[in-house]
């Protein structure tokens, strides 16, 4: 998705950043209700639910940090020492402050409870 692409800053060679919007979203939650086979209205609904609070509302900026590693080794290594990533990545434009992430309402999409050692993931 073009647009999407244009909305990526990578940070090395296994995170990016992808700044996020209504249509990244919209796009995102039609793949989820694709993969997933959903097609009734409380699944539908659920990821309406899961999804929304990561829609920027115009005063604010949302991102989703995707942390990605294909060798199953190297991606369990790295996640040990990647922990708290999401606290010590900051945001700067031009001389204006840096801006540190703030939480959002919902931890995951999946898990209600933020699991202990995890990171945050839709």
């Amino acid at each position: 998705m073009a647009h999407k692409k244009n909305r990526m800053v990578e940070l090395g060679d296994h995170v990016t950043l992808i700044f996020e919007d209504e249509k990244t979203m919209r796009y995102q939650i039609q793949e989820m209700l694709r993969a997933e086979r959903t097609f009734e209205d409380a699944g539908i609904q659920d990821e309406l639910d899961a999804y929304n609070p990561l829609v920027p509302d115009g005063t604010n900026w949302k991102a989703t940090m995707m942390i990605q590693y294909s060798d199953p080794d190297e991606r369990k290594v790295a996640l040990k020492s990647l922990k708290g990533i999401e606290d010590r990545v900051w945001v700067q434009v031009a001389d204006q402050p840096a801006c540190m992430r703030l939480p959002t309402r919902t931890w995951n999409a999946r898990t209600p409870k933020k699991p202990r050692g995890a990171f945050p993931a839709v």
